[in-house]
């Protein structure tokens, strides 16, 4: 099988929902936070405790990681803004809007290195 097959629709479905690769984004995630920068994939593989083989069974290159970890990121803005809403009485929309919003820069505050992932991302 080839390193593109492996990352087939098959293969993306089997890398977002496994352990391995939830480490793998924990320790993305800790080593831009903390050093801003992209580690390796050796050094992803030390920091999450993992084979450095057995990423290549979840992912096609370090990218893909990235990719996984502004998922992830999408996916908990999505949650924070449902929880907003839940907790606010009913209101008008753009009451609503504006509390979505406000719990957004709350969040762009604590976890600032999205931001600057998300656009060294862009950037291609």
């Amino acid at each position: 099988m080839s390193r593109d097959q492996k990352t087939s629709s098959k293969g993306s479905a089997r890398a977002e929902g496994s352990a391995v690769v939830d480490a793998l984004l924990t320790a993305l995630e800790r080593v831009i936070q903390n050093e801003d920068a992209l580690p390796t994939v050796r050094t992803l593989a030390t920091r999450a405790g993992v084979a450095i083989g057995s990423i290549y069974y979840y992912i096609r290159e370090r990218e893909d990681l990235v990719t996984l970890l502004v998922m992830r990121e999408e996916r908990r803005i999505a949650e924070r803004a449902l929880d907003v809403l839940a907790r606010t009485p009913v209101s008008t929309p753009t009451a609503d809007i504006e509390a979505i919003l406000r719990d957004l820069v709350a969040w762009r505050n604590e976890r600032g290195w999205v931001s600057r992932l998300l656009v060294r991302f862009m950037k291609g």
